[in-house]
């Protein structure tokens, strides 16, 4: 159906009408247009009429452009202006012929032309106001970045004025230490005098040295003689070592107690430990459960929304290959449709030729019959004419006959030239029909094939436009394509990633389980080795003190005739008491303790460290011979510290091992 639309603009088009797509049966209201000009038939906007409109609003250049191309050579301007679609053709409204409506739409012409000089002058205003304000703002940034680099001028110059200060003060320290170095090492250049003097100090002090340890040497031989013949300080000191031997045993026995109670306590706190693990674990394995129902109904939403996605997928994939489709079948259809109008043209033309042809041999052929009926009648009419006055044959109609004869001669002769010239003339005529003919032909052709012309030009920006419209709407689709392919794909790459996440937490879990399990195990294992290993240390322990104990009443005697221990091999707290009580130890006056307490340097060791605690002999260290470094203690303590392989024990014994050497057993009271 054909619909007027009004469309206002800078170049003469009043009145648009545009062939719509819009079904048949939309009834409408005529009414005037906006200057007074035709009617139009106004309906429900087609979205092919709202975008031919749209288009000539928003463009009017291109409007102008497309109404440029449909001007011919002689600068007739074509009505039609092809829209955006295809059978969407525009036709230029003609102008009113009133004077009234030329008014009128003068009036409106001007009103729009003020309404838009009017914008113009505002968009013109309102960009000089932003260009001003951006200056404004430029020339505040210059302003503020002049401001800056004038403060930091400022600063630099006297951070730059500290620094040399510094430096200059910096310089003048340096020189000063310098030259006290240097005063320094000129003081303590050595003459030879000072290094006599220095050599027989050292000299002197050697020799006192030597004296004194002579003195040392001479007084211990006699501390060893009185202990060795001093009856009355042996049993003295046996009965003060068996006193302090029994508080001793009473103190490891409330320690063996405190040990004990401490590993219940252990235990105990184990046992907690292993309920709370066991808690734990099941807490952990309802919140795995938890998780995994979770994670079921998680996936299962995700795999619905997926399916969903798929199908708004493959539902938006069979829409498009159906549009493609459509616009395949109509631009075949149009290529269909040019074909026909072509071949429609080429019979059209083929059928006035033959027409023209035919109707021009019928001409000839009647004129020729025609010539040929007036030769015979002219024929007819002389024998009739000769038989009459054969009748009559005289001698002088004779001669007069042969005269007739000559004149009938002469006038065939003359018919035949004039035959010829009609014939001459009958073919000058013809060319000149011909010539006639073909300048008709040719203008004829010349018209059409500027019909066809400005026709196919039509057609073919319709077609151009159509299969733009065609590889924009197949580039849409294509895009489409490609985005909902690119979108499957990024939904197939998350699907995996959620995969692959839930697969790694999946995996982690169990490692952390497997750990978990594999560290309770370990804690087991390593309780249950701990268990058998104090077991073991027990009886190894049992055993040796059974032996020590043997060892003991064997060479009960032996030690009791060995000299007794010097004071170094004290344990720290009886020397404390010792020297604060200032008791006689076997023999050596309160005044000689101090001086012999250092005499062999010993190293305590508390209990619990290097085996068990007591005093270490720097003697006792030494190699046995299997690389392996032994110590001995003092039995006040009775911890022992066995060569490899032999162990360790702890207990009161009153008997050294046996592979402990005279001089290690003869520093120790116990013995």
């Amino acid at each position: 159906m054909w619909i007027h639309v009004a469309l206002c603009s800078s170049w003469n088009i009043h009145t648009h009408k545009v062939r719509s797509n819009a079904p048949k049966g939309i009834s409408g209201i005529p009414r005037r247009g906006p200057g007074g000009g035709h009617p139009c038939l106004v309906t429900s906007p087609s979205p092919a009429l709202v975008a031919a409109a749209t288009a000539a609003r928003r463009n009017p250049r291109r409007v102008r452009e497309a109404a440029g191309r449909m001007m011919d050579d002689r600068g007739r301007v074509y009505r039609e202006v092809t829209g955006p679609k295809p059978y969407v053709v525009a036709l230029r409204a003609k102008l009113p012929n009133t004077a009234e409506d030329s008014q009128k739409q003068l009036l409106y012409w001007r009103d729009q032309e003020a309404k838009r000089h009017e914008f113009a002058r505002y968009a013109r205003s309102h960009e000089l106001g932003v260009i001003k304000g951006k200056m404004e703002d430029i020339s505040e940034r210059k302003r503020v970045h002049q401001e800056v680099r004038k403060r930091i001028g400022v600063e630099m110059q006297a951070y730059l004025a500290g620094e040399e200060d510094r430096k200059e003060r910096l310089r003048d320290l340096l020189e000063a230490e310098e030259k006290g170095f240097i005063a320094e090492m000129e003081s303590q250049e050595e003459t030879l005098e000072g290094r006599q003097n220095s050599m027989s100090r050292r000299a002197k002090e050697l020799r006192e040295k030597r004296e004194e340890a002579r003195r040392k040497l001479v007084a211990e031989k006699r501390e060893q003689q009185f202990r060795e013949t001093c009856e009355e300080l042996r049993l003295l000191l046996s009965q003060q070592h068996t006193k302090e031997v029994c508080e001793d045993r009473g103190t490891q026995l409330a320690l063996q107690e405190e040990l004990s109670k401490q590993k219940e306590r252990e235990e105990a706190a184990y046992a907690a430990l292993w309920e709370e693990d066991r808690l734990a674990k099941e807490e952990r394995a309802a919140e795995e459960a938890k998780k995994r129902s979770g994670w079921r109904e998680d996936m299962i939403n995700t795999l619905n929304a997926q399916k969903a996605i798929a199908e708004a997928q493959r539902e938006e994939a069979r829409r498009l290959k159906e549009e493609e489709a459509k616009l395949m079948e109509e631009e075949r259809q149009l290529l269909k449709l040019e074909n026909e109008q072509a071949e429609i043209a080429r019979r059209q033309k083929l059928r006035e030729c033959r027409d023209m042809l035919l109707d021009s041999m019928k001409k000839k052929a009647r004129r020729l019959s025609e010539e040929k009926q007036d030769e015979l009648a002219l024929e007819m009419k002389i024998l009739d004419h000769v038989l009459q006055e054969s009748l009559e044959d005289t001698e002088s109609q004779k001669q007069r006959k042969r005269e007739l004869f000559k004149e009938q001669q002469m006038y065939q002769a003359y018919l035949t030239q004039q035959r010829e010239e009609e014939k001459r003339q009958e073919k000058e005529m013809d060319r000149l029909r011909a010539e006639d003919a073909a300048r008709m032909w040719a203008k004829r052709a010349e018209k059409e094939r500027a019909l066809k012309l400005a026709r196919d030009r039509l057609l073919k920006e319709v077609m151009d436009t159509r299969k733009l419209q065609i590889e924009e709407k197949l580039q849409r689709n294509a895009r489409e394509q490609e985005e909902l392919l690119q979108d499957k794909e990024l939904l197939q790459a998350a699907v995996q990633e959620h995969q692959q996440q839930e697969q790694e937490s999946y995996t982690r879990r169990l490692q952390q389980s497997k750990q978990y399990r594999e560290e309770l195990r370990a804690q087991m294992d390593h309780l249950k080795e701990t268990r058998e290993m104090e077991k073991e240390e027990e009886r190894r322990e049992y055993a040796l003190a059974e032996e020590a104990e043997r060892l003991y009443h064997q060479k009960l005697a032996d030690i009791l005739s060995r000299p007794y221990m010097r004071l170094k091999c004290l344990h720290p707290l009886r020397r404390q008491l010792v020297l604060s009580t200032g008791r006689i130890v076997r023999g050596v006056p309160p005044g000689e303790l101090g001086k012999r307490e250092n005499r062999d340097e010993a190293t305590w060791h508390p209990p619990g460290v290097g085996g068990g605690g007591g005093l270490v002999s720097s003697l006792a260290k030494k190699n046995c011979g299997t690389g392996a470094t032994r110590r001995t203690t003092c039995f006040c303590r009775s911890s022992f510290v066995f060569p490899e392989g032999r162990g360790a024990f702890s207990g009161h014994v009153r008997t050294p091992p046996d592979y402990l050497t005279d001089r290690e057993t003869r520093g120790c009271s116990s013995f």
